[in-house]
């Protein structure tokens, strides 16, 4: 199994695990709704639809679920990593 780092713009970035049966998302960094890149202390293994993948941060010592997705708007040509709070502590990341 080897492990590889996708780089995106922002400093975000996803790791990957590639085996003999396909690919796993193992962790990265994600641009959070506030605008403060975290680390993703929680990530599936596939994605649960198309276009995002269940993950999770931490902000202020509560975890906050939601989803990833690569954003790549016709305004940035740079795709970023961004993360969408959609659980419980969601209020913790404010727009």
């Amino acid at each position: 199994m080897a492990m590889e780092r996708q780089n995106y713009a922002d400093g975000t970035s996803l790791v990957r695990d590639f085996g003999v049966f396909g690919s796993a998302f193992r962790g990265g960094r994600a641009k959070c709704q506030d605008g403060s890149v975290r680390t993703l202390v929680r990530i599936s293994e596939t994605a649960d639809t198309f276009f995002s993948v269940p993950a999770a941060v931490k902000v202020q010592g509560r975890t906050v679920s939601g989803f990833i997705t690569v954003d790549d708007t016709l305004n940035d040509p740079i795709s970023v990593i961004r993360f969408t709070a959609t659980g419980r502590n969601a209020g913790l990341l404010k727009d």
